[in-house]
Order: C-alpha cells, then sequence, then structure tokens
C-alpha cells in the first residue's frame, strides 16, 4: 500500500516522461510508415487502428481489473513496454515490425496511463489538499503533450529529419520512469491501519474524480 504522501516529484516527472513518449511515439507511427517505409494511407490506418486497440485492450483486460498494490508494478511493465516498442519502431525493417512495435506501444498506453491515473489516487488517498494534487497531475498530463513534441523537433533538427531517431532517443524516457517509479515510498499497511488502507483502496475509482476525468478526457 502506498505511504500517505502527496504527489512527489519522482511521479510527477514519471507520468509527464510516459505520457509524452507514448504520444510521440503514436504520431510519429505515420511518418515513420509514409517516410521512411513508403507505406500507403492504407496501410498507416490499420497500423494506427492496430495501436489504437492494443491500447483498449490492455486497458479494459488488464488495467481496470489490477488491485491497487499492484500498480506500481504494472507501471514499470508498461515503462518497459514502451521502450521495447520503441526500439523495435526505431529499426523497424519493413511494415510487418512496425506493426509489433506499434500494438507494444499501445499495450504500454493502455496499461501504463490508468495505472499511473490511479497510482496517482493511491498516492493521494489522505492528502489534505488532494484535489490540488490532483489538479497538479493534470496539468503535469497537459504539460507533457506540449513539451514532447518540441524535443522531437530539436532531435529531428539535429538528425536532418530522420524520424528514427526521436523514436530511439526517446527510449531514456521509459528508463527514467522505471527508475522513478521504484524510488515512490511504498509499505504494507500494519495491522494498525490496515482497516483503513482497505478503505482507501475500495475508494480508488480514478474515473470519480473530476480532475481526473478532465486530464483523461484532454488526451
Amino acid at each position: 500500500m502506498a505511504a500517505r504522501s502527496r504527489l512527489n516529484p519522482a511521479f510527477l516527472g514519471a507520468t509527464a516522461s510516459f505520457r509524452g513518449t507514448q504520444n510521440m511515439a503514436l504520431t510519429t507511427i505515420a511518418l515513420l510508415l509514409r517516410d521512411d517505409l513508403h507505406s500507403g494511407a492504407a496501410a498507416i490506418g490499420l497500423v494506427s487502428a492496430l495501436a489504437g486497440a492494443t491500447t483498449v485492450l490492455a486497458n479494459l483486460g488488464v488495467a481496470a481489473r489490477l488491485h491497487p498494490s499492484r500498480l506500481r508494478d504494472a507501471v514499470i511493465v508498461a515503462a518497459l513496454l514502451l521502450l521495447g516498442g520503441l526500439v523495435v519502431l526505431g529499426l523497424a525493417p519493413n511494415l510487418l515490425v512496425a506493426s509489433l512495435g506499434a500494438a507494444l506501444v499501445g499495450v504500454a498506453g493502455g496499461l501504463g496511463m490508468p495505472s499511473l491515473t490511479s497510482l496517482g489516487q493511491v498516492l493521494t488517498a489522505s492528502a489534505p489538499d488532494r484535489e490540488r494534487q490532483l489538479a497538479i497531475f493534470t496539468l503535469v498530463l497537459s504539460a507533457s503533450l506540449a513539451i514532447a513534441p518540441l524535443i522531437e523537433s530539436g532531435i529531428l533538427l539535429l538528425a536532418h529529419q530522420n524520424v528514427r531517431w526521436p523514436l530511439l532517443l526517446f527510449g531514456v524516457f521509459p528508463l527514467g520512469v522505471v527508475g522513478a517509479i521504484a524510488t515512490i515510498p511504498l509499505k504494507r499497511p500494519s495491522a494498525a491501519d490496515h482497516a483503513a488502507d482497505r478503505r482507501a483502496i475500495a475508494e480508488v475509482r480514478p474515473f470519480a474524480e473530476p480532475a481526473v476525468r478532465h486530464a483523461l478526457v484532454a488526451q
């Protein structure tokens, strides 16, 4: 169970890194397929649909069923899947391999973002300014979608518009997510607060918070 604390910088940094990287990958897939692999519009649409479908399946089939005690592990697994997807996409020699990379990115997003959102709920379960903490979480999500494209643009400029380089270099961010999430203090509930922890777990409903709903809809 999570320690009673506010959202620390490590968690917020992991959230921004994961969301920004996943969004970058999803938006760069089409460029990779068109410019490097010379795929047609139909193929690009199918691969994009594959990424979206795997996101939904991972969300509904796995993330929605997770116990709060498994949220940190889920985020770490999602970050590693995202890293794998970036590497596969960055090195993809053909459409089939690129499709595998897109599917990995989709699964990572479907598992990682809901888990990060729920973990934020758990971490702020007893915070006196919980609404403010969740508003900060919302702001971080939105900021990541603005900062990641700027970083990608800089990489593309230095790499002479080679779209593979952002995919490969952004791999440092999922590794950062793993390290950051691993530093978040978690503890098993003691006998004294076991009942309180069970109530906190029961109250983890990400879509019940207006700030969280707004954040996810905005993405």
